[in-house]
Order: structure tokens, then C-alpha cells, then sequence
């Protein structure tokens, strides 16, 4: 059982904290101190080099547990860059409150996810300062952790989970296998949350949208709402872009978000990729025919 902040306070008071003490601060183990450094130091040898750089040489060397110290640095390497660092999270929070040290990059989470979300803080710090805002990462929400909570304190709580996808997210075996369930669970489990994933190829452009549109919504959304704009209902259940129509997009008075369009010389060109990248079925060639069930769907 992790001690209280009083305890850790007096066990970092010449800045150091004993390998031992730390042992008797986690939740059981069933190794011996030794086993149980030795197996969470190995571990933390993939830690990024941004966070090596923090500890001294000797600790990825190997210290005895008996005698050995550790600074608040690599301590919180050792609990975080590990298989179990989920159960060590309350005494890494303790230790960040007391030494007032964190870690740049957190376990799993890359250099990229670590930046977006410094320019998510700052966006929110600019939309939403004066209303009140929560931001959380790495926060446990049913069996899953998400990589960003956001509550957002308007008229009423609007919450939000929010997952940063990079390049190689839609290419690995797991991701494509369980996301869709991932994706499920929520909407079948907490539909007060909006959940939002961000690819890290549009992450800048995404965050430009939010900031000028206040509109917490996914680049589906954005994209689908430029879909709409562009098209005219022939029928209930289908939809039509003509190179006419398709000039309501790019018309900022009649689409919000006509500035995520780019090629207004090639309009059918441009909304054909569109929906290729929202994976909606298409045909036509001088016109584009559409479902409209599809694109609300996305």
C-alpha cells in the first residue's frame, strides 16, 4: 500500500528516496526487492532517450536494493515505463506532487501524442479559460485508458475522449481488430461522452478547426458538414454534388468550414477525395451520387 504524501515528503528529504522504501511504497510483489528492481529496471531501459537523459548513468547500471538511492527522476522511471505502470499511477502522482518532477513523455505515449497534447492544454486554455476546463490523460474510463479526458465547463459539463492516432495506427493488425470494439463500448456504455480520434496527419488542421469554429467535433464532422454543403437531395435517402452545387462549400457564408477546402479550382476533385477519406461509397463521374445514411454515419 503506497504511503501517504506526509511519508514521501520525509523520504525525499535529501532528495533522494531508497530503493527499499520505494519497494515497501507499491503494491504487493511477489519478488524479493531485488527481483522486483532488477525487473522493472530492465523494462525501463526502453524508456525514451528524452527521459534518460533525466537519470545518471549508474542507475541503468544496476544498484543493490538494500542501499541503493534513487532520484526523483528515475524513480518515476522505474514505475512508469513498465508492463504494470497502471497500478503504480497513484504513487507516481504522489511522487510528482512532493519533488515537483515529471516526466516529459509518458508510457506508450510517443513524442508526437506528448506535443498535441501541450497544444490541446493551450487550446483549451484559449477557448475555454473563463467557463472552466478539465484536462486528463492517460485517465481509466471503464477497462480502457484513453489518451485525453476533456471536461468542459459551459452550460452544463460537455465531456470528451479524445485519441491520437499516428501514421502506423491504421496500418497495425490490433488497432484495425480493436478500436471498432473500443468505439463500441462507448456508445453503448457512456454516451455522455463524445469520442473523438485525431490523426496525427491532421492533428494541426484539427486543432485550427476547433479554434476557429469553438466546435468540439471530429474531422469527420467537419468534413461531412462540407459534404452537405455541396450537395442537393434528388431523394430522401440520396445526395448529388454537381460542379454547381459544389460551389456552396467553398463559400464561407454558406459553410462554416469552407476553409478546410482547398482546391476550389477542382471542386469534384477535392470532395471525391473527401470522401475517400471518410470511406463513403461513391460513383459518377460528372456528378457525384452519394448515400446520405452513409455520410451521417461518419
Amino acid at each position: 500500500m503506497a504511503r501517504d504524501q506526509l511519508n514521501l515528503e520525509l523520504a525525499f528529504r535529501d532528495g533522494e528516496i531508497s530503493i527499499r522504501w520505494l519497494y515497501d511504497c507499491v503494491p504487493g510483489s511477489t519478488h524479493r526487492p531485488q527481483q522486483w528492481f532488477d525487473r522493472l529496471l530492465k523494462q525501463a531501459q526502453s524508456a525514451p532517450e528524452e527521459v534518460k537523459t533525466l537519470c545518471r548513468p549508474a542507475f541503468f547500471e544496476g544498484m543493490r536494493a538494500y542501499d541503493g538511492k534513487l532520484i526523483p527522476a528515475e524513480a518515476l522511471t522505474l514505475l512508469t515505463f513498465n508492463a504494470n505502470h497502471a497500478k503504480y499511477r497513484k504513487l507516481i502522482t504522489e511522487i510528482e506532487a512532493v519533488t515537483g518532477i515529471k516526466l516529459p513523455i509518458e508510457p506508450h505515449r510517443s513524442k508526437f501524442e506528448a506535443i498535441f497534447g501541450l497544444q490541446l492544454e493551450e487550446l483549451l486554455q484559449e477557448l475555454y479559460s473563463m467557463n472552466g476546463y478539465e484536462l486528463r490523460d492517460q485517465k481509466k474510463i471503464g477497462p480502457y485508458f484513453v489518451d485525453f479526458y476533456v471536461e468542459i465547463h459551459t452550460s452544463g459539463t460537455q465531456k470528451y475522449v479524445i485519441e491520437f492516432d499516428e501514421e502506423a495506427h491504421d496500418k497495425k493488425k490490433h488497432y484495425l481488430t480493436h478500436d471498432p470494439i473500443r468505439n463500441r463500448w462507448f456508445r453503448d456504455n457512456r454516451p455522455d461522452i463524445t469520442f473523438i480520434r485525431v490523426k496525427h496527419a491532421e492533428s494541426e488542421l484539427w486543432l485550427d478547426a476547433v479554434s476557429r469554429t469553438r466546435a468540439f467535433i471530429s474531422m469527420e464532422k467537419f468534413y461531412a458538414h462540407c459534404i452537405l454543403s455541396a450537395a442537393v437531395c434528388p431523394t430522401v435517402q440520396k445526395l448529388r454534388i454537381t460542379s454547381q452545387s459544389s460551389q456552396a462549400a467553398y463559400d464561407i457564408e454558406r459553410n462554416q468550414y469552407a476553409f478546410l477546402l482547398t482546391d476550389p479550382k477542382h471542386r469534384l476533385s477535392e470532395l471525391r477525395k473527401i470522401l475517400n477519406r471518410l470511406k463513403v461509397p461513391h460513383d459518377g463521374e460528372r456528378v457525384i451520387n452519394l448515400s446520405k445514411a452513409t455520410l451521417r454515419r461518419r
